[in-house]
């Protein structure tokens, strides 16, 4: 948790203050993976009354 405001600093291109404790994760090098393909979420957002 302490890693989410420099995180969110970063990526707003903000400076981080020294005194700020936590160090801004590198979401560039993290892998994300979806088991669904976009048709089957977009269905699913339907589904839920999201989309029409």
């Amino acid at each position: 948790m302490i890693d989410l405001v420099p995180t969110l600093l970063k990526l707003a291109g903000r400076p981080i203050p020294d005194e700020l404790r936590g160090t801004p994760l590198a979401l560039d090098q993290m892998a994300l993976r979806f088991e669904e393909d976009e048709n089957t979420v977009l269905e699913r957002l339907r589904g839920l009354g999201y989309l029409s």
